[in-house]
């Protein structure tokens, strides 16, 4: 309905005319009475990179070792960027799938969160969600300036290994 008023007052206002139907296609321009391109960026899908001819591999061997079939891939994760306040909590979460199952590992700014001592205010969590697909959440609680940087969350099995990049910034009150 709030569309439809919108239109309306641009209707009115002379920046449009439309044919006797009232859907997109069919508005034009005042002046050069082209068709307007109403694209709508909440519906588009990011380009399948796994689809052949998107990726480059640099012999056959890599782009069978990428491709396989029975891979670790990452199904989803969380937001590329987050920006956090001091004292509050930051969470990453992956799910993973792959025959066998993939094992999923923390890294931030390249040392393996695991290992890390500095980082006694991280946990990291893992559910099993099926026979081939594992969830792991990392949670950092409190949040301070030091746990400002990149983070990845890495699944490899056997016949692959798959990366997601994570940016954590510091935004002051």
């Amino acid at each position: 309905i709030a569309i439809k008023i919108l239109l309306m007052a641009l209707i009115s206002f002379g920046g449009f005319y439309c044919n006797k139907s009232s859907n997109f296609e069919n508005f034009k321009w005042w002046s050069d009475k082209k068709p307007a391109n109403f694209v709508s960026k909440f519906h588009q899908r990011p380009p399948n990179l796994l689809r052949p001819g998107i990726l480059h591999f640099s012999s056959v061997k890599s782009q069978k070792y990428y491709l396989h079939d029975k891979g670790a891939r990452i199904i989803k994760s969380s937001h590329f960027m987050k920006r956090y306040h001091l004292g509050r909590k930051i969470s990453f979460v992956c799910v993973a799938q792959g025959i066998p199952r993939p094992h999923i590992t923390w890294i931030k700014d390249g040392l393996e969160l695991n290992a890390y001592a500095a980082y006694d205010h991280v946990s990291i969590s893992e559910w099993r969600l099926s026979r081939h697909r594992l969830k792991s959440k990392v949670e950092i609680d409190p949040a301070m300036p030091k746990d400002e940087g990149f983070y990845e969350c890495q699944s490899d099995n056997k016949f692959s290994i798959d990366t997601r990049g994570f940016l954590a910034k510091y935004s002051p009150n």
